[in-house]
């Protein structure tokens, strides 16, 4: 815990250490009629007692900053929301099957509503992502989503995971690390290609069948070699690449 933080949990502590005090003096102080009423050395003497400790000065209420103030006000606020939200059923949020971009996706969702409570709302979702590590370009693709439309993104998307299969493969030597997953279904159709390896253990963990991709690099290598081979006439091999050679009339 940082310094500032073990401060602003003393602070608290104190705080509800004093109003629990504080309210045990006024219940000792309703005692005081019934004490009256019995007439003993040992009552004069607890009424006697009873007075001095009442007449004690209390210490003041930590004097928290505004900020500081307002933070606890709204993170009370947020509890009360992720609490409503736990009774219905949701939450999960932190499990490595929940994807970020999807807690993000919710966030930007959230931003253009006006119910009550939509505060707290975009709050939580922020500080669920802030918990995750989630890389804060998550609401920039969020925010592009919601600009380009469902429909548009997702031909965007899938447009990537064509460029991404055209751009892999599966070697027969699973020396290099893989740079995508496919995930197929229990029938072993595919579903869609994901670039994230906890993405990928995810949906594994959800019964999907993974098959790693590979960057195909020797049919790259294959092409270039061939294609400098088989130069246009035009062309002739330089020390750096290729160059084009002027046509001579004869």
């Amino acid at each position: 815990m940082s310094r500032t933080g073990a401060r602003d949990k003393a602070r608290k502590q104190l705080t509800e250490t004093l109003t629990i005090l504080s309210e045990a003096v006024a219940i000792l102080g309703k005692s005081r009629s019934l004490i009256e009423r019995i007439e003993t050395q040992d009552a004069a003497q607890y009424l006697a007692d009873l007075e001095a400790f009442c007449s004690r000065p209390f210490p003041a209420q930590v004097d928290q900053h505004p900020d500081n103030q307002a933070v606890d006000t709204f993170a009370a606020a947020m509890k009360t929301k992720l609490a409503a939200a736990r009774a219905k059923g949701r939450h999960g949020w932190s499990e490595s099957w929940v994807q970020d971009k999807q807690l993000a996706e919710l966030m930007v969702g959230h931003i253009p509503k006006g119910n009550a409570g939509n505060f707290e709302d975009i709050a939580n979702f922020a500080m669920m992502l802030h918990q995750r590590g989630a890389d804060p370009t998550e609401l920039t693709s969020a925010f592009n989503k919601a600009k380009l439309g469902p429909n548009l993104m997702a031909r965007v998307e899938h447009a990537l995971d064509i460029l991404t299969r055209q751009t892999t493969a599966q070697p027969t030597n699973h020396q290099s690390e893989p740079v995508a997953w496919d995930v197929l279904s229990s029938r072993g159709s595919w579903c869609k290609t994901v670039r994230g390896r906890e993405t990928a253990k995810a949906a594994e963990q959800r019964g999907f069948t993974i098959e790693p991709l590979f960057r195909r690099a020797q049919l790259v290598i294959a092409n270039v070699d061939e294609r400098a081979t088989n130069l246009a006439p035009d062309l002739v091999p330089a020390e750096d690449g290729v160059e084009l050679v002027k046509a001579v009339k004869p």
